[in-house]
């Protein structure tokens, strides 16, 4: 049986996360891409426009987008170009992963016009507008870039963990509580400045309940919170879904964030899945 949104459903959303990104410095939404820039047209292009008139929205719903599992193939400042221009900042690190297999992270970050506040990128004097964590352990090092909105200056770090054996993967994700110190760290070239204020945001491979959180809870002060925590990747051919591994991670004691949601499917887990992804995407407000 199909999973659908009823009308009635989708509208009260809509209002619900209009009314509350309001009081939000910035609205934030995490997606994993599911190999963005591979296969051939139509697939790719209908993929493409999925992303950025439907996930995304056009004109554009959210103020920062990360994304994760796209490809070198895929040019997300020419795709942004064309279906949303002028709206995003966009970022795309160089290709990450192990052996020929690599992956690269997206972040796209809109630019302050007409009325609107956010945001800009924190850049180095030298012009690097992102920062990949330095240290081992990870399949695809976490990346980041320093978002600066109207009060307050964030670390949004995007993350897609290892998949394979389960005690690796549970290595590798703990690992996170030795990340998040080290962006705390960096001065972007700023003497003397640091920046405390984070939320890590992706695919994490894992439920929030499992043991891994809890270590990086337990490291890192005990005021971790790991939201939202509903299915989000879709079975095969996406007759419903299966897991819960898309999640924001951040320490309520230095930053506020609210409204964790998954987004809808918008209509058909099937057309999703055979569209655009094999996840669903998550978002918050983060103040």
């Amino acid at each position: 049986m199909l999973l659908r949104f009823s009308r009635t459903v989708l509208a009260a959303l809509i209002v619900i996360v209009a009314h509350q990104s309001a009081s939000a410095q910035f609205t934030l939404l995490s997606q994993n891409t599911l190999h963005l820039g591979w296969g051939k047209d139509p697939y790719q292009a209908t993929k493409n426009a999925y992303l950025f008139n439907t996930v995304i929205g056009n004109p554009a719903n959210f103020d920062v987008v990360i994304l994760q599992e796209v490809m070198h193939q895929a040019d997300l400042a020419a795709l942004a170009t064309n279906f949303l221009p002028g709206t995003y900042t966009v970022v795309q690190t160089a290709p990450l992963g192990p052996g020929s297999y690599k992956e690269t992270y997206g972040f796209l970050v809109r630019v302050p016009a007409g009325g609107n506040a956010c945001c800009n990128i924190v850049q180095t004097p030298t012009g690097q507008n992102y920062a990949v964590y330095g240290g081992g352990g990870f399949s695809r090092p976490p990346s980041g870039v320093l978002v600066q909105s109207p009060t307050n200056t964030t670390w949004v770090i995007n993350y897609h963990a290892m998949f394979g054996a389960v005690g690796a993967r549970r290595t590798e994700v703990s690992k996170v509580a030795t990340v998040i110190p080290q962006f705390q760290a960096l001065t972007m070239g700023n003497p003397g400045q640091q920046y405390p204020r984070y939320i890590v945001g992706g695919d994490w491979n894992f439920p929030a309940t499992d043991a891994a959180f809890t270590h990086i809870n337990n490291t890192l002060g005990g005021n971790i919170s790991i939201q939202p925590t509903g299915l989000t990747s879709l079975k095969p051919k996406g007759v419903g879904l299966s897991m819960s591994y898309d999640h924001f991670l951040w320490d309520t004691t230095i930053v506020t964030c609210n409204t964790p949601l998954v987004m809808p499917d918008n209509g058909s887990l099937p057309t999703f899945r055979l569209t655009f992804s094999d996840h669903l995407g998550v978002r918050i407000n983060v103040q």
